[in-house]
């Protein structure tokens, strides 16, 4: 098996780029999150992962607001495991009965 080992240098860049198109895709989720509810979610999503709690709990209360469908599966959603065991999350899962 033939593996390819980059240089530290070239891991650095390639991660660096990573965070480039990561950092991209909150934009556009931000811009998107505006006017559409499934973008909103999504950028909830990506918040949690990646530890910006505050802004998840902002954009969580604003799809609870808007009623945004996917809501119902938040209680089960794997990538809201970081936002748990936060006061915020358990009141928006009580408000929605879950």
């Amino acid at each position: 098996m033939f593996q390819t080992r980059l240089c530290p240098r070239q891991s650095f860049r390639e991660a660096g780029r990573r965070v480039g198109i990561a950092d991209e895709i909150l934009k556009q989720l931000e811009i998107l999150g505006q006017d559409n509810t499934k973008a909103l979610y999504a950028l909830v999503m990506n918040y949690a992962e990646s530890g910006r709690y505050d802004e998840a709990f902002i954009a969580l209360q604003k799809c609870f607001d808007q009623r945004e469908e996917k809501m119902i599966w938040m209680k089960n959603e794997p990538r809201f495991a970081n936002l748990r065991n936060d006061s915020r999350y358990q009141d928006i899962l009580q408000r929605m009965k879950l």
